[in-house]
């Protein structure tokens, strides 16, 4: 037996073409993993900045909904006539408020309620230095409900001179807009219809990229209680 050619046979190594050639293999390799990688976390980023969005607006959505379809709503334990002007009403594009009867719990006096939604000042995010603006929830009870429900007739559930609770901070459109008036009844000309534009920004920015995901959304309400008298 020729124990020499079974001792080259066994330390047969890698030549150094075939060592470059590996790392320039693997090198590409690693390099397509870590763009694709790169890819797919931007996306999932972004599907969750939009799923961060649809979270916290269809809450607000749905608590607005609640309170518009109570406009008007007067209790039958109460003999205050209710105003079709304070039933539901439009200050502004970015103000409104209903007054509708409401009671905490059974065996609670019935109170009468004026909910007002209002866009406060615009600010400057932290990421970005992007204007934003912020959404107010004013809750007030009306001080004389037979003489009327206002702003200056009402006092707030929050501090003094302010606009009530900021529910949503994010904020870059907010538009509303009333249409179908009642054409007869106690009610008569108060809107039946509102109609709400509501654009908003994710809380910060995708990684790596130059501009902010947002989200419009429009959505309407049928004060019930109007459109039934």
């Amino acid at each position: 037996m020729d124990k020499s050619n079974n001792f080259k046979e066994y330390n047969k190594g890698y030549t150094l073409v075939e060592l470059l050639v590996a790392l320039a293999v693997s090198a590409i390799v690693v390099s397509g993993t870590l763009a694709g990688y790169t890819v797919f976390a931007k996306q999932y980023d972004v599907l969750n900045k939009r799923m961060e969005i649809d979270r916290e607006v269809l809450g607000i959505i749905n608590l607005i909904q609640k309170d518009i379809v109570m406009a008007g709503f007067k209790s039958h334990r109460t003999a205050h006539a209710m105003k079709a002007a304070d039933a539901l009403k439009r200050t502004s594009a970015t103000d409104f408020s209903m007054v509708f009867d409401f009671q905490e719990k059974a065996g609670d006096p019935v109170v009468r309620r004026l909910v007002r939604y209002s866009i406060g000042p615009g600010y400057t995010s932290e990421d970005g230095g992007e204007i934003r603006k912020k959404l107010f929830r004013d809750l007030r009870d009306c001080n004389a409900p037979a003489s009327g429900c206002s702003l200056a007739t009402s006092t707030s559930k929050y501090s003094a001179g302010g606009q009530g609770e900021v529910i949503m901070n994010k904020i870059h459109t907010f538009e509303v807009t009333f249409s179908n008036p009642q054409p007869m009844g106690p009610f008569s000309g108060t809107a039946q219809l509102v109609k709400i534009n509501l654009s908003v920004a994710a809380s910060k920015k995708v990684q790596g990229a130059s501009t902010w995901i947002t989200k419009n959304f429009k959505f309407m309400s049928r004060a019930k209680n109007v459109s039934l008298l």
